[in-house]
């Protein structure tokens, strides 16, 4: 029986999920298949900062529970910073995987330093790096911050992300990460780089990895192996006997 995983990406526009069909689906394996959504409420292009992130995490949540409620085997955050992972998994029973930390655990075995190539602008410049700071403290929750030793970013938001300007940026950047910083393997920090690993691969002769793949990589894995998250990790309001009464906001609806 053919396993389905759902990619819930987070933002109201369409435009990324062509591109993300274009460059996941011939990755997927035989025996799975592979949806891509967009949300209905939240930034309408990209997701800048935490603010958009905030706005836009119960819909990927009501996305996901939506998924397993249609047979889905697994879903998947389609935003470096894995916005809405834990909240779904405290809902869900099948794995959620946040595509960035896909890609820094994949990153563990590839190299012994690690950098990451974000968006957003440096600490003084227009488009300011509130992105990286979330990035930075991303990596100390997933106890990674020993093995991730450079930050460097496009200097331009996520929007711009596929201009041959950034790409331009991105080898100044991995170039810099690698000789100024010691690393030893490169993650791209923002799904909006999807389908340029390769091509910054063939530039910089070190490993990769983009977060988009990585997260595939690992639904199938985890759907392949029959595991998923633990409940004494991520225990539902049920399961701790804490469940309190909600009152909805007139923004959000009720997963049904």
């Amino acid at each position: 029986m053919t396993k389905r995983i759902l990619a819930v990406n987070p933002v109201v526009s369409t435009k990324w999920i062509d591109m993300m069909n274009t460059n996941l689906k011939p990755y997927v394996s035989p025996g799975f298949e592979l949806d891509c959504v967009n949300v209905p409420y939240g930034g309408m292009e990209s997701i800048e900062g935490l603010y958009y992130c905030a706005t836009t995490t119960p819909y990927i949540v009501e996305r996901i529970i939506q998924a397993e409620k249609q047979g889905y085997n697994a879903a998947m955050s389609f935003c470096f910073g894995d916005p809405g992972v834990k909240e779904a998994r405290e809902n869900v029973s099948i794995p959620v995987i946040g595509v960035g930390e896909a890609a820094l655990h994949t990153a563990m075995m590839c190299g012994v330093r690690v950098g990451i190539l974000s968006v957003g602008g440096t600490y003084r410049s227009r488009h300011h790096n509130a992105m990286m700071y979330a990035v930075r403290d991303m990596v100390v929750g997933y106890r990674l911050s020993d093995r991730v030793v450079s930050y460097r970013t496009t200097g331009k938001p996520v929007e711009q992300c596929q201009e041959e300007e950034v790409f331009e940026n991105l080898c100044e950047q991995s170039k810099l990460a690698i000789e100024e910083d010691g690393v030893d393997v490169l993650v791209l920090g923002c799904t909006g780089m999807v389908g340029l690993s390769d091509r910054l691969h063939k530039v910089m002769e070190v490993p990769v990895i983009d977060p988009t793949l990585a997260g595939l990589k690992h639904a199938e894995m985890l759907i392949s192996l029959g595991l998923s998250h633990s409940r004494l990790a991520h225990p539902s309001p049920e399961d701790v006997g804490a469940i309190c009464e909600m009152k909805w906001p007139p923004t959000l609806r009720q997963p049904e």
